[in-house]
């Protein structure tokens, strides 16, 4: 099933990377890439081939946890995932089944508190590895802060959960700013919406 799926998917990713002529036509045919969008990560072998190792690494500690029944017992990095849009579609068509609603009566939310998640958020993905830029974040503190001039211009921000709730419910920041979530920092790929408090 799942588990053999993954190792099949692992064997060729791993094939892809190992010979040039593969992975360009990998990179050309696939649209959810793996290994970041367009050709220019494969003018950068050294951080191609940092990202595959650190995809299979990922994909085999998520192989252990599909095996033991805990696949999202932890914090999810979803830079590590294959496509960022399919896993939430995923998460959303899991959340309709366990709530027996259709699809397209849910809408994505993200707290920083799960607590703060309403009960029509069946199921929930805690998303580390965030970067904010261009301003600081502080759940605690309030949201989002003013950069001084000498820090970085990305900041990671703490874990956030992700889930799928009913239309009909409050956000858990209705006040908030909604704020684009994009597959890397230059922007290429939009991915949603988040709102930050």
């Amino acid at each position: 099933g799942a588990a053999r799926a993954a190792r099949r998917v692992l064997r060729q990713r791993a094939a892809d990377a190992a010979d040039p002529r593969r992975r360009q036509r990998a990179v050309g045919a696939d649209r959810a890439q793996p290994l970041g969008q367009g050709v220019g990560r494969l003018r950068r072998p050294a951080t191609f081939l940092r990202e595959v190792v650190a995809r299979q690494l990922h994909l085999r500690r998520w192989l252990e946890r599909v095996n033991t029944g805990a696949t999202l017992s932890e914090a999810l990095p979803l830079a590590l995932v294959f496509s960022s849009r399919t896993f939430l579609n995923a998460l959303r068509q899991q959340t309709a089944r366990a709530v027996k609603k259709p699809i397209d009566t849910l809408k994505l939310t993200v707290a920083w508190n799960r607590a703060l998640l309403p009960k029509s958020a069946a199921v929930a993905v805690d998303i580390s590895g965030l970067l904010c830029q261009g301003v600081g974040f502080d759940a605690r503190a309030g949201g989002l802060l003013p950069l001084t001039s000498d820090a970085p211009t990305l900041t990671l921000i703490p874990t956030a959960s992700f889930a799928w709730i009913d239309k009909a419910d409050p956000e858990p920041y209705p006040d908030g700013l909604a704020l684009p979530l994009y597959f890397s920092p230059t922007r290429e790929e939009f991915i949603c919406e988040v709102r930050m408090p």
